[in-house]
């Protein structure tokens, strides 16, 4: 009865809401970080074995939520319109007339620049970093 009861007491323990956070926390960063990764690497893969789209430029536009600011880009390829992120720099190329390298992912039916390719590389680190915190051992982190 008092090794049952121990025994029990181990696994509640083992099985509280930390454990069971982290572990999602696991699945969840290391789903993400991955699949940016897949990302990255096809992107990658693409601008190296294919030439940069012929595409017609058809807007531009700068888009506020929250605090912060996006900037997006139109383009027509292929007779099918796409939108696509863009950098405030590129944002202001375009208004001297300057426009972006883009390449198309057939796979995603999606155009992309090289700057889309530095962000997944940015964000499967992030992930990646939060994947590997979630292995430090509670008695680690100070109070």
């Amino acid at each position: 009865m008092k090794q049952s009861r121990s025994l029990n007491l181990e696994l509640r323990k083992f099985m509280s809401g930390n454990f069971i956070l982290k572990i999602i926390f696991r699945v969840l960063f290391g789903v993400i970080a991955s699949y940016q990764l897949k990302v990255y690497y096809d992107s990658r893969n693409i601008v190296q074995s294919s030439n940069p789209i012929d595409y017609i430029y058809v807007d531009e536009e700068i888009k506020k939520g929250g605090r912060g600011v996006s900037y997006e880009m139109e383009v027509l390829y292929k007779d099918k319109q796409y939108e696509l992120n863009i950098t405030k720099k590129m944002f202001e190329e375009i208004k001297v007339g300057k426009f972006p390298v883009l390449y198309y992912y057939k796979e995603k039916d999606t155009v992309f620049s090289l700057w889309e390719i530095k962000k997944s590389f940015r964000v499967t680190i992030l992930f990646f970093i939060g994947f590997l915190l979630t292995f430090i051992p509670k008695f680690f982190i100070k109070k």
